[in-house]
């Protein structure tokens, strides 16, 4: 990291054991990863030691949760902040009770609440809730929060959502100690509760100083429409391989923003893959040489050898379709190496020839299945295994704790060798970190005192793994490709912009459906009107422009349903428009 890094001012209060709080937990994380490079690069010169201390770069929620951890310390706070598993929980029950006969799904419900319940939160507006309410569903979410509230001041617990709020309180009465100094990076857009606790500090003799993260130089700011949205990824891919040979010994940083993440993952991987990187084409190759990391995460539930251990665990208690059972039987997660074989011949011998007037077998009628002279020896011996340890478990159908049932699960995994005998890359060895997180997570929900069946257990294990967002191990790849709003806060020599349209920036937002439209519109909250969405959308691209030395927006002329334009933002920015031709001179494949 050169002396022009857009964080270079920082580095020295970083190097001298300063704090600064950044507005969300992946710019503290980029932050932090640039004082090492720099750190690093200053060892290589001689100028530095080879040894130092981490940067102290936290997010907003980390800060005012690491104040709150110090009034729980000196005995002045009582209450429990609530975990997001812990919170949701609150929620269900508060809705459960309320509409114990709700066609909606609850975890829906208390989502929606939750959501509502932060924003009214981050706006200082939960005391508006009440007298504000002029429909069905803001009188029905008004009742809902006032019980949420309740409960948690009988339990003495806070909802992550209140803890500026309750920070401020004490602030007013003598207490937290407030900070020195505190310096802020990237701070645009604070929200309502944030201003105020800072405002609070200021009083109380705390020295703010605000850091923009803005790069001196711009080289180049461009729009570039291409054909198709194949084109604008191929295009945009050439473009980075151009640049990282170009800045081969520079560090550079580029950072590939897609609105839609989800749904073009695989295609930019596979296009980063033909382009970057053909070496890594194959999809058994490991990918932790590669120039690009996707930063922003998919669900847990979504990597395979989760999705095998949580099969497995349903196994445990419910009846499965024969080809939820092969795949548990040729699953490489599951028994040991020498299994393979013999699982596969069971497959094809025993379970794809069974004639069952009803295609589906629980645990031990699968088992009788292979209890014969000719089929026994075929069984791999994980099933077995797995078998022996849900008997010793007792009867399923009872009820006990989340800490319980997390320990039953873990147990089951041991049982059959869960993750396989095979070495794990790290982003597996990760994923495994990541599931026992989930079980210890689920097992604080014991805070409640409820005691759970296996089914609603599951359930919550489910929830939590689909809610869990997983990237992975960093490899600290010069590109970064993520969603837009996981781009606040960072700095990049290179921004690329991909599926820059009207449809997709602005973004089309819709008021809270819980909340009173009058009270959005009066608090200008986002969504409130296309006015407030476009002004955000608006600050969010200067900021990023004046982030990068080079900022590049690609769209494509048509896509499957028709005609797309380019945003209406980079016509008021006065980006220019340049031809593809212009920008990389060879043409796409087809």
């Amino acid at each position: 990291m050169s002396s022009a890094s857009p964080y270079a001012e920082l580095f020295q209060h970083l190097a001298l054991g300063g704090l600064v709080v950044l507005p969300n937990a992946r710019a503290a994380r980029t932050l932090r990863s640039a004082f090492d490079r720099f750190k690093a690069e200053e060892a290589q010169r001689h100028l530095g030691p080879s040894a130092w201390e981490p940067a102290r770069a936290l997010s907003w929620q980390q800060f005012t949760t690491g104040l709150f951890n110090d009034l729980v310390l000196a005995g002045v706070e009582p209450r429990i902040l609530l975990n997001e598993a812990q919170e949701h929980h609150l929620w269900r029950e508060t809705i459960a009770a309320a509409q114990p006969d709700a066609l909606t799904s609850t975890d829906s419900l208390a989502d929606l609440a939750h959501s509502a319940w932060q924003l009214t939160s981050a706006y200082n507006a939960t005391s508006r809730l009440s007298s504000t309410a002029n429909t069905a569903d803001t009188r029905t979410f008004a009742a809902w929060a006032a019980d949420f509230a309740a409960r948690c001041g009988k339990s003495q617990l806070l909802s992550l959502a209140q803890l500026d709020s309750a920070l401020l309180t004490h602030l007013q009465n003598g207490s937290p100690h407030a900070p020195a100094n505190l310096h802020l990076a990237a701070f645009d857009d604070p929200t309502p509760s944030q201003s105020a606790l800072l405002e609070a500090l200021q009083a109380n003799g705390t020295q703010i100083a605000q850091h923009a993260f803005e790069h001196s130089v711009a080289t180049q700011r461009a729009s570039i429409i291409t054909p198709t949205e194949r084109d604008e990824l191929f295009l945009a891919a050439r473009w980075i391989r151009n640049y990282l040979e170009e800045h081969r010994e520079q560090n550079k940083s580029i950072a590939v923003l897609v609105p839609s993440l989800d749904d073009d993952r695989a295609q930019i991987d596979l296009t980063f893959r033909e382009v970057l990187a053909p070496e890594l084409e194959s999809i058994h190759a490991d990918l932790s040489s590669a120039p690009w990391e996707f930063s922003t995460g998919a669900p847990l539930a979504s990597l395979p050898l989760i999705q095998c251990i949580l099969e497995l665990a349903r196994f445990a208690q419910a009846p499965f379709s024969l080809d939820r059972i092969s795949a548990l039987l040729l699953s490489p997660f599951l028994g040991a190496a020498g299994d393979r074989n013999l699982a596969a011949h069971f497959d094809a011998a025993v379970l794809r020839r069974s004639t069952l007037l009803r295609p589906e077998l629980n645990l031990n009628a699968f088992l009788a299945l292979a209890d014969t002279k000719t089929n026994v020896a075929l069984l791999p011996a994980w099933l077995r295994n797995f078998q022996l340890q849900v008997s010793r478990a007792g009867k399923l159908e009872s009820t006990r704790s989340f800490a319980e049932w997390a320990e039953f699960v873990r147990s089951l995994t041991d049982a059959v060798n869960w993750p396989g005998e095979r070495a794990l890359n790290a982003t597996e060895f990760e994923a495994t970190r990541a599931w026992d997180s989930v079980l210890d997570l689920l097992s604080t929900l014991d805070f409640a005192g409820r005691r759970v069946s296996l089914t609603t257990f599951l359930e919550s294990l489910d929830r939590q793994a689909r809610t869990a967002n997983f990237a992975g191990p960093s490899t600290h790849a010069p590109v970064q490709v993520m969603g837009i709003e996981d781009a606040a806060g960072s700095a990049f020599d290179a921004v690329l912009f991909l599926r820059a349209t009207d449809a997709n920036w602005p973004r089309s937002t819709k008021p809270d459906p819980l909340l009173s439209w009058h009270l959005q519109q009066q608090l200008n909250m986002p969504g409130a009107s296309s006015a407030a969405s476009t002004a955000h959308a608006r600050s969010f691209t200067q900021h990023l422009l004046a982030r990068s030395s080079t900022t590049l927006f690609f769209s494509a002329a048509e896509d499957a349903n028709g005609h797309l334009r380019p945003s209406m933002l980079l016509s008021e920015l006065e980006i220019p428009s340049i031809a593809p031709d212009d920008l990389v001179s060879t043409s796409p494949p087809h």
